[in-house]
């Protein structure tokens, strides 16, 4: 989102290295481009963004915490502090429904 400011927090080391082991970055997409994600986290990032019409920042908490990255997306408020964003998973029926929020 323009103007606004995150940042990425390493919580658990550990928990980080196992997800870099089990998800090893793949080859870039197109020659130059950066490396990504494994092809299974990709297509469920795209799903949650075209499908479900999750915002950029929703998608990359709700990844981050599923894969049990050791990582936290965090938001800069208005008053100058990090908070933590999540993104929880429900369903209505068969449908999923993913909610935003912020924890303080």
């Amino acid at each position: 989102v323009s103007g606004m400011v995150y940042a990425l927090l390493v919580t658990d080391t550990s928990a980080l290295r196992a997800f870099t082991i089990k998800y090893p970055r793949q080859p870039p997409a197109f020659v130059g481009g950066p490396p990504g994600f494994a092809a299974a986290i990709v297509d469920e990032s795209r799903e949650m963004k075209y499908q479900y019409h999750c915002t950029d920042e929703m998608v990359l908490a709700f990844i981050l915490e599923k894969y049990n990255t050791g990582v936290s997306l965090l938001k800069q408020q208005s008053n100058g502090n990090f908070n933590r964003i999540i993104t929880t998973l429900s369903k209505n029926g068969k449908q999923k429904v993913f909610i935003a929020g912020i924890c303080s």
